[in-house]
């Protein structure tokens, strides 16, 4: 069996650990200036510092709908569930229309997205 001992130097670790404990108890650290001794190594890179940033992830578009698949959309709801002609008539008053076709094309997607609340597969 082999003994070991590593002594490490490190003349501002009591500061720097003060620091980080005020700082965790969200208290600002005092900053006390000081000249490094002459025979003091520049600090390791941190892991964050030596860590690449991790790739971009993609966003994936919006789906785009037709007047045409909100319409049968809802169609086949109503085909499907008849009880649901009174959650879609409300649904057109909630968008101020009184038919699928005064729908503005901006507000299709949130359309879609209402109508697949009702239980409609689109």
């Amino acid at each position: 069996m082999f003994e070991i001992k590593v002594t490490v130097s490190c003349p501002d670790l009591v500061e720097a650990a003060n620091a980080f404990a005020a700082a965790l108890k969200g208290q600002a650290a005092a900053t006390v200036a000081q000249t490094p001794p002459a025979s003091a190594a520049p600090p390791a890179p941190t892991q964050a510092q030596t860590q690449a940033p991790p790739p971009a992830v993609p966003l994936a578009t919006a789906p785009t709908y037709s007047l045409e698949q909100l319409a049968q959309a809802g169609a086949d709801l109503l085909t499907r569930d008849p009880a649901k002609g009174q959650a879609a008539q409300a649904l057109l008053q909630q968008f101020g229309i009184s038919a699928v076709t005064q729908l503005p094309k901006e507000r299709y997607g949130e359309f879609a997205t209402a109508l697949r609340g009702l239980g409609a597969n689109i």
